[in-house]
């Protein structure tokens, strides 16, 4: 199929698209991806799995997020295969199409972070925040993790989420050992709060005490 035919097969069936998945010139295959994400069809769903093992970087990351706008969990495993792809922009696109997936992604997404050299924590703040609420309670739970980094890690993301149901456990985190994760922690409370009593946890519990119930911080 010349890449002239694939243009227009967004609304027709998925076969000539899926067919063209494997077609020698590599810009054919990245545009029948393209056009499979966006047509959405499930039935696409192996063959673009398929093509996460693609030689050519760029197919891989279209397969990828072809994967992504089609939302099927099925194939949460073989994304997150990606998320150790040698590539990062093709690591940032796996992490970008496992939110998009939603709360099917959060396990691999949740392991890709603890690695404090994975380029996922580079675009986690945006990425996270498609998923929303369940991310951020997904990253509460671990928010007393015994390695040091991640909890300051956890404690700069929370704040960069903005969801308000993570002041509360900010401020517990204030009475961390660590320096740096308490002064992590206050800075986030100050993005979700828009006030700075730096890491004085009582005066965190005062205002909390008195604002709580305030609209938006709930």
């Amino acid at each position: 199929m010349q890449s002239k035919d694939l243009v227009g097969q967004k609304t027709a069936e998925p076969w000539p698209l899926i067919k063209a998945l494997k077609d020698h010139v590599p810009y054919n295959r990245a545009l029948a991806a393209k056009a499979l994400g966006e047509i959405k069809d499930r039935r696409a769903v192996k063959p673009l799995v398929a093509l996460l093992k693609d030689s050519n970087k760029e197919i891989r990351q279209g397969a990828v997020r072809a994967l992504g706008q089609i939302g099927d969990p099925s194939a949460v495993p073989y994304i997150s295969a990606l998320l150790k792809d040698r590539e990062a922009l093709n690591q940032y696109a796996a992490a970008g199409a496992l939110a998009s997936i939603g709360s099917d992604g959060i396990e691999p997404l949740m392991r890709a972070i603890r690695d404090r050299h994975s380029p996922v924590r580079d675009v986690a703040p945006r990425v996270f925040r498609k998923i929303g609420q369940p991310m951020v309670k997904s990253l509460l739970v671990v928010l007393k993790d015994r390695d040091p980094e991640f909890r300051r890690y956890l404690a700069f993301l929370l704040g960069e989420m903005g969801d308000p149901v993570a002041v509360e456990p900010l401020i517990d985190v204030l009475q961390d050992r660590d320096i740096m994760i308490k002064e992590t922690a206050a800075m986030s409370l100050s993005q979700l709060a828009g006030e700075n009593f730096g890491v004085d946890q009582k005066k965190w519990k005062d205002w909390w005490a008195a604002n709580k119930n305030r609209r938006g911080i709930q």
